[in-house]
């Protein structure tokens, strides 16, 4: 039987119980936001990923599978592995991308994204309100949303292809 070795909530918890690990880490995502979980095994991973989606359907998880080979080996892993692997560290890119362009919008204030509509008169030649480097910060964030879009419709293409080739 596995027992908690050391409980400190604010940073780390070894050796949960293995049932009662999903509990935990579904009540530390909740109070802390984001969570990095590393599993052991495939199985435990598998595990623990069914888990958090039965207690909390909406929790965004995220998965990093290891490498099926070892390094200077000459079989390359496999494609399925490379291909979840590019498809995690890409949908953390997007998201820590969007969020930082959240929170620069939010520190220029109505600045990010003025709107004033003589500015589409013929003849209108004012200076911009507010700082230059303001200006850009409503089409980024707007730009950095569709990549969210982007790996869902991804996703959705593979499992038609997928379901075509298998004949489902």
């Amino acid at each position: 039987m596995n027992f908690i070795n050391k409980i400190d909530l604010k940073e780390k918890v070894y050796g949960g119980v293995d049932g009662a690990v999903q509990l935990l880490v579904a009540q530390q995502s909740v109070h802390q936001g984001k969570l990095v979980y590393v599993a052991r095994d495939d199985a435990r991973m598998a595990q623990m990923q069914q888990g958090l989606a039965a207690l909390d359907p909406d929790l965004n998880i995220q998965i990093l599978p290891a490498w099926d080979c070892l390094p200077y080996d000459r079989v390359s892993p496999h494609a399925g592995i490379i291909s979840q692997r590019i498809q995690t560290l890409s949908n953390l890119y997007s998201m820590a991308r969007q969020r930082i362009s959240e929170l620069l919008r939010q520190a220029v204030g109505p600045y990010a994204c003025p709107y004033i509509s003589e500015q589409f008169d013929e003849g209108y030649n004012e200076p911009p309100i507010g700082p230059e480097d303001a200006m850009p910060l409503a089409r980024q964030y707007f730009n950095l949303r569709k990549l969210s879009i982007y790996g869902g419709s991804n996703e959705i293409q593979k499992n038609i292809v997928a379901k075509t080739v298998l004949g489902l």
